[in-house]
């Protein structure tokens, strides 16, 4: 188990090729064994992890960690559930194993007191760009309060200067239609 969760690695169930034996009948229940533990083997060369730069590959989820403890009844899942539409990932449902992490009695992967969740891709992106645009409404409230403070005292800034601070962002609903912003 890496010592952090960001040392996990999400393996791609759909593209790899488990080392079966050639027998149809015993193939199937090493693999429901395999499911059952955690405990994958592959053909050498054929594991094959989440790539989100491939578009072959590219899984249509998001994934990431919960905090998924009984002491607060599970609200942070709940949440997540209800904001952005997380659902934890399954053994049963999802072809996505984390490398190191045995799934629990109930087919989850729980670390400690969080979970593997995923969201669809779609919905995580729309979020980042919520974020991104609050944060760049922030900073430019703040640039512009500097400034009126500025003014004030008879010192402000030409308006393409701010843009330049901005990194010529642009403000919020103002991205060219189709295309999306890099991280």
């Amino acid at each position: 188990m890496p010592a952090y969760l960001q040392g996990v690695k999400l393996v791609d169930l759909r593209n790899s090729e488990l080392d079966l034996p050639e027998d149809k009948k015993s193939a199937e229940k090493v693999k429901a064994l395999m499911y059952e533990t955690g405990e994958f083997k592959f053909k050498p060369g054929k594991k094959m992890y989440v790539n989100f730069y491939d578009e072959g590959r590219r899984p249509p989820y998001w994934f990431t960690w919960c905090r998924y403890s009984e002491t607060n009844n599970y609200r942070d899942l709940y949440e997540w559930k209800q904001q952005w539409g997380y659902s934890p990932v399954n053994r049963d449902n999802d072809p996505f194993w984390p490398e190191p992490v045995p799934p629990n009695p109930d087919g989850h992967y729980v670390v400690g007191d969080v979970i593997l969740v995923k969201v669809p891709l779609v919905n995580h992106l729309k979020r980042v760009l919520e974020e991104r645009a609050i944060s760049n409404l922030g900073a430019r409230a703040k640039l512009k309060q500097f400034n009126a403070t500025m003014r004030q005292s008879g010192a402000s800034l030409p308006p393409d200067m701010i843009e330049q601070m901005m990194g010529g962002l642009p403000e919020k609903g103002k991205f060219e239609e189709g295309t999306i912003p890099a991280f």
